[in-house]
């Protein structure tokens, strides 16, 4: 893989460098510049017990400087050596709910949500229940107890640890005397680049050229199989946002807690649907497909970027997971909703 820079513009129209290359083996983004960080101890001194903060948060924090890159409300930290975690070895941690990038890097507000270029006063909450750059403490909780990816089978990056978010010593908890406890999850990535980076078009064909056609094939292909073994017991699931912006170029999902498991009907999915880039998928019966359009979207996009050969190299392994020939990409959700069908009692 070619190493490459490329400018990227913050919100306040400032710029800073980042750069395509591999650690240890794998193909990562990193910032050219270094980044200072507050690190403090929580659960130990070692960095995945640690909660990583701005320095303007806590003045009298130790302050270390780490190669990472900034993106949402986390930091992805390039690590001096791998770490060890269930066989496989990560050498890169990543922290949620350090701050989020408004005016400032690494900003936190627990009074005000930011959007559109403004900060808006009526309340801290967005209405997905959100508080700004932070994690809620016990959503982070719920995030690390769920299932639902490995019950599915569903590769994703692991969590190791929840670090809450210590009262003492930070200023962002100052005139602030009712609010909810935040905490940081840690998680390990083997490459920290997301699907959705494809959209940046001066590096795109780069971070394509890393997908593998045939192994993002087979995964889709357990997928879907999986979320058909689970309609026929009367469960799907639900997806919320996009595919591409919670998975990896190796096919790892990320955020848990965009998956939930619901009750489902097959009844209920024999109208027409196409396939398409929603927002929001399968919170009633009548969306049942879009979490497997939204898997078949993402990697169609990303296995066609460079040239058709990648697009059905793709389809014949994801054809051969399915026990379907795929030859033509219309055929896909045509299959998928026969197979509802079969699966809805016949009137007599």
């Amino acid at each position: 893989m070619r190493e490459l820079s490329l400018s990227v513009r913050s919100i306040r129209g400032e710029t800073k460098r980042v750069k395509l290359t591999t650690h240890f083996g794998e193909p990562v983004m990193v910032e050219e510049r270094p980044i200072e960080v507050a690190k403090i101890p929580v659960n130990g001194d070692e960095l995945h017990q640690c909660i990583l903060i701005h320095p303007r948060y806590a003045p009298n924090a130790q302050k270390i400087t780490v190669r990472g890159l900034r993106m949402g409300r986390t930091i992805d930290v390039l690590l001096d050596k791998t770490f060890s975690f269930e066989g496989q070895e990560y050498g890169v941690m990543n922290f949620k709910g350090v701050g989020a990038r408004a005016f400032e890097d690494m900003t936190i507000q627990l009074k005000r949500w930011y959007s559109r270029g403004n900060w808006m006063e009526n309340g801290r909450l967005d209405n997905r229940n959100r508080i700004w750059g932070a994690h809620i403490a016990s959503g982070a909780r719920e995030e690390l107890e769920c299932r639902i990816l490995r019950i599915l089978e569903i590769p994703e990056i692991p969590i190791i640890a929840v670090n809450e978010v210590p009262r003492e010593g930070l200023t962002i908890w100052k005139n602030y005397k009712i609010v909810p406890s935040l905490a940081q999850l840690v998680r390990l990535e083997q490459t920290n680049i997301r699907l959705s980076y494809l959209d940046v078009k001066r590096f795109g064909d780069d971070v394509a050229g890393l997908v593998e056609p045939e192994k993002l094939g087979r995964m889709d292909g357990k997928m879907i199989a999986k979320q058909l073994e689970l309609a026929k017991e009367g469960r799907m699931v639900v997806f919320d946002g996009l595919v591409d912006e919670n998975r990896f170029v190796d096919g790892a999902m990320t955020d848990r807690e965009n998956f939930t498991l619901c009750d489902f009907n097959p009844a209920a999915c024999s109208r027409p649907v196409g396939i398409r880039r929603a927002g929001h998928f399968g919170m009633n019966n009548g969306k049942s497909l879009d979490f497997i359009q939204e898997i078949y979207r993402s990697s169609a996009r990303v296995t066609n970027w460079q040239h058709s050969g990648l697009f059905q190299t793709y389809l014949r392994a994801l054809g051969r997971e399915l026990a379907v020939d795929l030859a033509d990409h219309t055929k896909l959700i045509d299959w998928c909703r026969a197979q509802y069908d079969m699966m809805v009692p016949q009137s007599s």
